[in-house]
Formats: C-alpha cells, structure tokens, sequence
C-alpha cells in the first residue's frame, strides 16, 4: 500500500504543480488593468499666512508668520490697515508665498510696487 500511496501523491503533485502554471500562464497572458491614479483630495486653503511687507516698528514684522487664515489676520490687524492699507495687500496665505517672493522681487509688479510704496510712507 505504501507504494500506491507515493504513486497517488506523486501525481497528485504533478497535477497541483500543472494547475500552478497553468494559473501563472493565465495570469501572464491576462491583460492587465491599468489602475487609475488616486485621485488627490481637494486641499483646503492653508491655515496660515506671511506678511511680506516691510517692518512697521511697534506693529508688525517682515517675515512674521500667522497660524490664523488671511481673513482672520487682517481683521486682527483692522486698526493698522485703517492706517496703512497695504499692509492687507503684503499679508499673503501660505500657499502663495512662493509666487508672492518672485513677485516682490520683481521690479513692475503689485507686489514690488505696495512693499516699495509702504517703505515710503513709514520711513
């Protein structure tokens, strides 16, 4: 009986080994599906932002960051905008502040013309 039975497992063996290459042929031969990129989630507005503009002594500084949105920073800074409404122009959200420095340090522009325009009228 032993025999018989190394007789059936040896070809039980060989037909799980046929079955395997028959399944990795088939998956080679199947045409793959392209899978589509994740879709990025739609970011929200950053949550912080830079004023550009230069330094109002006593008031604000250039460079000073905010954790607040723009919105809520030029309200809190409403008094001193009354003064120098600039200052709301040069107060950038974080996801422009790259673009804004090109832009600042570029003669012509808005940008380079308000920080320009401000540093004139504070000193």
């Amino acid at each position: 009986m032993s025999a018989n039975n190394t007789k059936d497992e040896a070809a039980e063996t060989e037909e799980v080994k046929a079955a395997e290459a028959k399944s990795e042929n088939a998956a080679k031969k199947a045409p793959k599906k392209e899978t589509k990129p994740e879709s990025k989630p739609v970011q929200e507005k950053c949550g912080f932002c830079v004023y550009m503009g230069p330094t109002i002594r006593a008031a604000i500084q250039r460079g000073a960051i905010f954790a607040t949105s723009r919105d809520k920073t030029v309200k809190g800074f409403k008094t001193l905008i009354e003064k120098h409404p600039l200052v709301g122009e040069l107060i950038i959200p974080g996801d422009e502040v790259a673009k804004a420095r090109i832009k600042l340090d570029t003669p012509g522009t808005y940008l380079s013309e308000s920080y320009e325009k401000l540093n004139g009228q504070i000193n």
